[in-house]
């Protein structure tokens, strides 16, 4: 499904891609106004028309976007293809969607996440694990280095790490499940001793759908 240029949701519809000479062209005939929710390549998420700096500032009709209002976003469920393009995770760099990952989708358990999405986030949460549990245990070995109260300073050091990544490293493998077509609810099989940690390596090594299913359009 071809992406670029812009898209504008219409009773639970994606309309588009349309150039911006189209799209200006439907904001003079009134077609979208400035409450419209639209897309275009760049953008992190729908947003209404009137609360970006577009060139159709000047052509936006009525009705206005009046301050703390929130055009309602399109149901999940009514289907993948109203829900926009998916995520582009193929020219995004593995900095990039950690971070996403730990930012703007720190507790987003509705979508989808691609492997690369996935693996991404566990590079550096056990790449920054391993420095600041590093970096700890030389503090430790500074303040007593014969540790005789233990190592206090990386014990709380990597307390507080997972604890800060606990809720986006499960958002993440619910989004993986989704992007299989599985319920997000498989995350459990996880808790079974022995071999819940294996069923969950398997379920992160297989590719996702290569097309849009319940839970979202396929990540590009």
């Amino acid at each position: 499904m071809a992406t670029e240029g812009w898209h504008y949701q219409l009773n639970g519809q994606v309309k588009g891609p349309y150039s911006e000479d189209q799209f200006r062209a439907l904001c003079e005939a009134r077609s979208v106004h400035a409450g419209t929710m639209i897309w275009r390549p760049g953008m992190a998420d729908w947003q209404p028309l009137g609360q970006i700096d577009s060139p159709f500032r000047a052509l936006l009709g009525q009705p206005q976007v009046m301050p703390g209002y929130t055009p309602p976003m399109v149901r999940p469920g009514v289907g993948a293809a109203a829900q926009g393009p998916g995520q582009d995770v193929t020219n995004a760099s593995l900095w990039s969607l950690y971070w996403s990952a730990l930012t703007q989708r720190y507790v987003a358990f509705s979508g989808r996440a691609s492997r690369k999405e996935y693996w991404s986030y566990l590079l550096f949460f056990y790449l920054f694990l391993i420095g600041l549990l590093i970096v700890a245990f030389l503090i430790d070995i500074g303040i007593d280095k014969n540790l005789r109260s233990g190592p206090v300073v990386t014990i709380i050091v990597g307390v507080l790490y997972f604890l800060g990544h606990m809720l986006p490293g499960l958002a993440l493998m619910v989004r993986r499940l989704h992007d299989l077509g599985m319920s997000g609810w498989f995350v459990l099989l996880g808790l079974i001793p022995y071999i819940g940690g294996i069923v969950i390596l398997v379920f992160a090594l297989i590719p996702g759908q290569v097309q849009d299913n319940e839970h979202g359009p396929a990540p590009r």
